[in-house]
């Protein structure tokens, strides 16, 4: 079974390509882990593919620093 629109649709959410698996706060990395997130258009499964690897992901923000 396809889905086609699911093939061609696109999300807007921010990942944090930089970090793999869950960074805890008290952990000296925690501040620049949660201030790397990056906003950007993926589709399911590049967005499936991430998430697979370990890399976190939330809603798109702006990011204040």
């Amino acid at each position: 079974m396809s889905y086609p629109i699911l093939q061609n649709t696109t999300f807007l959410i921010a990942t944090n390509p930089h970090y793999q698996d869950k960074v805890k706060p008290g952990d000296s990395r925690f501040w620049q882990f949660n201030m790397s997130f990056q906003n950007q258009k993926m589709t399911l499964i590049e967005l499936l593919e991430s998430i697979r690897q370990g890399y976190a992901w939330t809603a798109p923000h702006q990011q204040i620093r």
